[in-house]
């Protein structure tokens, strides 16, 4: 048992272990911005449930109900409470991305929707938040494009010669100073 915990440490070792690169030139940095649009659909769906929701217009019913427990001979009071709520259903609609290998970054068609809307109506659209990634490709990468931090991806350029750290199993460098 110990001999395969060994081998299985190692293995994971060697994999993620970081492997420096010197010397080594970019060829090519690329940006990608994306984030999901989505259209309301349901206006003010209205659920119940025994948990109070983080949904809006939240209202607590409560009631008791009284029965005989024939083992004590007794009357018992139960008190239930319940949560009724309205939800507004979102669907997703599309996601828009831009991609492109200039330095500058920008976001796509639907830049201009808002994050949120306090009095929706159907059809009405808003984004969500927005994923980038940064990348670059290099002469030692052998066609593998290489993910790097925001921060170094604006001081790289095409052309720079560059010193990094990468781990084998993943395509991911952090870029040495």
């Amino acid at each position: 048992m110990t001999i395969i915990a060994a081998i299985i440490i190692g293995l994971c070792w060697f994999a993620f272990a970081p492997v420096r690169i010197k010397d080594d030139t970019i060829l090519y940095k690329s940006w990608t911005w994306e984030f999901p649009t989505y259209t309301y659909v349901t206006n003010h769906k209205s659920n119940r449930s025994y948990k109070e929701s983080g949904a809006y217009n939240v209202r607590r019913h409560t009631s008791t109900k009284s029965y005989y427990d024939s083992a004590t001979k007794t009357t018992k009071t139960k008190t239930v409470v319940r949560y009724s709520y309205d939800i507004d259903e979102w669907e997703w609609s599309k996601d828009c991305v831009t991609t492109g290998l200039d330095n500058k970054p920008y976001e796509g068609e639907d830049k201009d929707l808002p994050f949120d809307i306090s009095n929706p109506h159907i059809g009405d659209r808003k984004r969500g938040n927005r994923t980038e990634k940064y990348e670059v490709k290099t002469e030692k990468s052998e066609n593998r494009w290489y993910e790097i931090t925001r921060k170094d991806w604006e001081k790289l350029e095409v052309g720079y010669k560059i010193e990094y750290d990468k781990a084998r199993a993943l395509n991911k460098i952090s870029v040495c100073y």
